[in-house]
């Protein structure tokens, strides 16, 4: 059978060198990290070319994972390979132009890393072409893909601890483009099936370049995400990367970044909840991280899924919306009714998210 061809452009940090603290801290779940890690962990996949502006990290990668063909200009990719899988591991603001490079030269599956886009005008515009030419997407959010977080969705959904009234992620007081696409997109992976009709936000360090316009990657205070039937999505400021599902009967906590699931139930009519002692922990030996999207992704392409890329533009549509609110006072803002001149270049220093 013939491979998957693939090319991967972005050789940094989730290209393909992850952080030395995420080696030493990380659950083993999220491995492998990176994009090239993960492209080898597929037996069906060949990583045909890679590309970066930086010579020296094109070179490191080249050497580390032993692929020949390089490129410091991705429109020379695409002209001397044919690909099939495309995975994007740049900084924001080349992403848009690269999307749209792609899928003009047939590529038909795209792994991109987070925040999607810088504007909304942008955003309109991938989904418009995204449809239009049938193209698979998967996304950095990897939480999703994981198998703790999907252990506990299947609590949540197994009706054991009743209905869901709240979801709250604790990532620390955080930048809204470099951190927060992970707190949309669980909120949306656990809200599943409920319809998310408002948002709304407080942020600081929020410098504008122009009225609609952000240039830094401002830092969420607090943020709210409401769907019907009442469910509400939380962001804190709380640090401890937990993610706190709030039900009728109970609560589950999925601790340190899918270290482990603690659970507290109700018990023989006390108005308090108890903790188990059955702590829940990850026993799957296989790859995940990056490799779970991917596979994911294939999976998508070979059955023809085109529409399973929803939550991306959603969740995107979630972080205009908190900058919206915020310029509006920390007005509600109606998911259908964000303004479509927000833009966020995302700059921390002389770099951008």
């Amino acid at each position: 059978m013939e491979k998957i061809k693939s090319a991967v452009i972005g050789c940094g940090r989730m290209g393909a060198f992850p952080s030395d603290l995420m080696k030493k801290y990380g659950p083993y779940c999220w491995f492998p990290l990176s994009h090239i890690e993960a492209l080898k962990e597929l037996k069906n996949v060949s990583v045909e070319s890679i590309c970066d502006i930086d010579s020296a990290l094109l070179k490191n990668a080249s050497e580390k994972y032993g692929i020949k063909n390089i490129y410091d200009n991705y429109n020379n990719l695409f002209s001397n390979h044919k690909i099939d899988l495309l995975s994007i591991a740049t900084r924001t603001k080349e992403r848009f132009e690269i999307i749209q490079a792609a899928i003009e030269n047939g590529v038909k599956a795209i792994h991109v890393e987070k925040p999607l886009c810088n504007s909304m005008e942008q955003l309109k515009e991938i989904e418009f072409i995204v449809s239009d030419n049938k193209i698979c997407l998967s996304y950095g959010t990897l939480r999703r893909y994981l198998n703790i977080y999907q252990k506990a969705k299947d609590m949540v959904d197994s009706g054991k601890f009743g209905k869901l009234l709240q979801i709250q992620v604790n990532f620390g007081e955080s930048a809204l483009f470099w951190t927060h696409p992970h707190s949309v997109d669980i909120i949306l992976f656990f809200s599943e099936g409920r319809k998310l009709e408002a948002v709304q936000s407080n942020l600081s360090n929020v410098t504008l370049s122009s009225k609609k316009s952000v240039e830094s990657d401002p830092l969420i205070e607090q943020a709210s995400m409401y769907f019907d039937e009442g469910l509400v999505g939380t962001i804190s400021k709380i640090p401890g990367m937990d993610v706190i599902l709030g039900c009728e009967k109970g609560v589950i906590s999925i601790d340190s970044n899918g270290s482990q699931i603690f659970t507290k139930m109700e018990n023989q009519g006390s108005p308090y909840f108890e903790y188990s002692e059955n702590l829940i922990t990850d026993s799957y030996t296989g790859p995940q991280g990056t490799y779970s999207a991917i596979y994911n992704l294939i999976n998508n392409m070979n059955n023809k899924d085109y529409k399973n890329n929803n939550y991306i533009f959603l969740g995107q549509r979630v972080l205009f919306g908190f900058v919206d609110s915020h310029l509006n006072h920390g007005k509600l803002i109606e998911i259908e009714s964000i303004s479509n001149e927000i833009s966020v270049l995302g700059k921390s220093g002389n770099l951008y998210s």
